[in-house]
């Protein structure tokens, strides 16, 4: 029974991952969300591909601008950034930890601080060093020490 449910899970998260990565390039959105809507339908499955229509797809040509202007697709969008960039840091220190034998509380400090790398490279992104702006280096800055509260705080 187990079993059936796991490949009727396996089955419809690989649907709904091709359906993202295939819709997705038509939405006028960044880079780095596309590639983070991507990685949060990888996770999660069909929970993806739903949040990927609710709060980010296209309902119309040209509409796209103000259909993610409310308040909450904006959040979502900020969370399944995080989300992602967390992920890659998490697999990647998963990866790291297996490939040197890692255990205990040093498999633990890896997989932690690798979720913190994760998630800077597109958090520094968010700078775009505009005069409002604060700076790349002051963005990495912000965006490191609040990734290392978030874990280990």
């Amino acid at each position: 029974m187990l079993d059936g449910v796991m490949l009727l899970w396996f089955v419809l998260t690989a649907a709904a991952l091709l359906f993202v990565a295939v819709d997705i390039r038509t939405t006028p959105e960044s880079a780095v969300l596309k590639w983070g809507f991507v990685l949060l339908t990888a996770y999660t499955g069909v929970i993806g591909a739903f949040l990927y229509v609710l709060g980010c797809r296209e309902p119309l040509p040209g509409l796209h601008e103000r259909y993610v202007a409310a308040r909450w697709r904006q959040t979502l969008g900020s969370t399944m950034h995080c989300v992602a960039g967390d992920g890659v840091g998490i697999l990647a220190g998963a990866v790291l930890s297996s490939v040197f034998g890692l255990s205990g509380l040093v498999e633990v400090a890896v997989l932690s601080d690798e979720r913190v790398a994760g998630g800077l490279p597109s958090q520094a992104r968010h700078d775009d060093g505009s005069p409002g702006g604060c700076g790349r280096r002051r963005a990495r800055w912000h965006g490191c020490r609040a990734a290392c509260l978030d874990v280990h705080g």
